[in-house]
C-alpha cells in the first residue's frame, strides 16, 4: 500500500435547511389543526377518516385512535348519509376545490358518539396528491346559536301579541 487514500466531501447544509423547514412547515400545520375549536375531519376516496383534530373529538365524542380508519357514516345520522355520498361524489368530480356544504339556509346534521344530533356550519374542500384526492371538512356546532335565535324569535312574537291585544289606556 502506497498510503493513499480517497476522501469524498458533499455539503449536506443545504438539504438539512430545507428538512429543518419542512419539519418547522408540519409543526404549525399540526399545531393549527390541532388547536382549532372547530371540527377539522378529512378523509380518503372512499370516505375513511383519515384526520380528526381535538375539536373534532371535542364536538363528537369519539377519541382519534377509535375513529380513525371508520367509515365517515358514524358522524352522520342515517337518513342523511344517501344524501352525502351523492354529494361528496358530485363534488370529488366537479371544478370546485372548496364550498359550504349543506342546503342553502339550513345546518349540517353531526351525530355525535353518544347518538345526539346536533346543528353545525361546515364547508368542504379537496385536494389532490400523487393522484388521490383528499377531502377536508371544517365543522362548527351551531347548537347554541341556533337555540339563541329561537328564543329570540319567541320573544320577538310574544311581544307583538301582547302588543296587539293591549289597550295602551287600560
Amino acid at each position: 500500500a502506497d498510503g493513499r487514500f480517497a476522501m469524498f466531501v458533499r455539503d449536506i447544509s443545504a438539504r438539512k435547511a430545507i428538512e429543518s423547514a419542512l419539519r418547522l412547515s408540519e409543526a404549525k400545520f399540526s399545531g393549527i389543526v390541532g388547536i382549532s375549536a372547530d371540527a377539522i375531519i378529512s378523509m380518503d376516496e372512499a370516505q375513511r377518516i383519515t384526520l380528526f383534530n381535538d375539536g373534532a373529538e371535542q364536538m363528537f365524542g369519539y377519541q382519534r385512535a377509535e375513529i380513525l380508519g371508520q367509515h365517515i357514516d358514524v358522524l352522520i345520522p342515517e337518513r342523511f348519509r344517501t344524501g352525502h355520498h351523492v354529494d361528496v361524489a358530485r363534488f370529488a368530480t366537479g371544478s370546485q376545490t372548496a364550498r359550504k356544504t349543506g342546503q342553502m339556509g339550513t345546518a349540517v346534521v353531526g351525530l355525535r358518539k353518544n347518538g345526539v344530533e346536533f346543528p353545525a356550519d361546515a364547508a368542504i374542500s379537496k385536494l389532490e396528491l400523487g393522484g388521490v384526492k383528499l377531502f377536508t371538512t371544517t365543522m362548527r356546532d351551531v347548537t347554541s346559536q341556533r337555540r339563541a335565535a329561537e328564543e329570540q324569535g319567541l320573544l320577538s312574537e310574544a311581544g307583538a301579541i301582547l302588543a296587539s291585544t293591549l289597550d295602551y289606556e287600560e
